[in-house]
């Protein structure tokens, strides 16, 4: 993976590249095929029964972003489980809302992430 990722991205931008590192390479950041890489152990993330949207999703990270100044993006459980396995022992006992996210991201292969 691209070293330091928060997003598991692959160096080869086979199955994309997140927003943040898109804009980092537009502002002339270092090129993905440049990038310093590393190896990790597949990721394997449980998700609990009690998950709420922004764990699952990510969310601002309020404390961050008052110290710099600027909007800072705490990448969830799905971000984390990017190309690993995102283990839901019974989706069923989940709530409605989080059920539906994982299976929007289940068959769309992607999350948007919004903020209001």
């Amino acid at each position: 993976i691209v070293k330091g990722s928060p997003f598991n991205i692959d160096p080869e931008g086979e199955y994309g590249v997140d927003d943040f590192l898109k804009t980092d390479i537009a502002n002339g950041g270092v090129p993905l095929e440049n990038r310093e890489t590393e190896v990790i152990k597949t990721p394997f993330v449980q998700v609990p029964l009690n998950v709420m949207e922004d764990r699952l999703i990510g969310s601002a990270d309020l404390e961050e972003s008052v110290k710099t100044g600027k909007s800072v993006f705490s990448p969830g459980l799905l971000a984390k489980a990017h190309r690993g396995v995102l283990y839901v022992d019974d989706i069923n006992l989940l709530d409605e809302e989080t059920a539906n996210i994982l299976l929007n991201v289940v068959n769309d292969g992607y999350v948007v992430v919004e903020r209001e």
